[in-house]
């Protein structure tokens, strides 16, 4: 039609961006079926002040030692056309940075996504809790996992399916 324009956001995720307009007529967002970085992050592209500061509220009371990963994970997956990632996760990678020990004592950081573990790294924040050849260590831990070898194994036995694993 004449003087009508079509927006089209295709790189949302459906429940995350159908609670945002939830929000918007109602003020009152139900985040527990919601991916909170993904409804975070809507949020603030959409300059929602009051959501990105419940959002903000929500993921700092849900960060624990056994949601920090998957939390990180989902933060990875945000569309980058809605913001900047480092950003977006920069509570999340507070918590890691402050329970990095117990993170890696309980094995927690195991479970990131090939994206969650890149954006951990990426956004330097392990560099002012960790060493460098630490960082080097908890990935290359996290490499022989996903390549389903034994943890003593050199990355140079591997074979062709390790590798592939590793590479997503």
């Amino acid at each position: 039609q004449p003087g009508s324009i079509t927006v089209r956001l295709s790189f949302l995720n459906n429940d995350a961006f159908l609670m945002f307009v939830h929000f918007v007529y109602s003020g009152q967002a139900e985040t527990a079926h919601v991916s909170l970085p993904e409804l975070l992050a809507i949020s603030g592209l959409f300059g929602v002040p009051s959501l990105v500061h419940h959002c903000h509220s929500q993921l700092k009371a849900g960060l624990g030692l056994h949601t920090a990963a998957g939390l990180l994970s989902e933060a990875s997956q945000v569309a980058p056309e809605t913001g900047d990632r480092v950003a977006l996760a920069r509570p999340i990678l507070q918590y890691v940075v402050e329970n990095i020990g117990q993170l890696r004592e309980r094995q927690a950081l195991d479970k990131l996504s090939r994206e969650g573990l890149v954006l951990l790294v990426s956004s330097g924040a392990l560099h002012s809790s960790l060493p460098e050849s630490e960082v080097w260590r908890l990935c290359l831990r996290w490499a022989r996992l996903q390549a389903g070898g034994e943890l003593a194994s050199s990355p140079r036995s591997w074979g062709e399916e390790e590798r592939s694993r590793v590479r997503g």
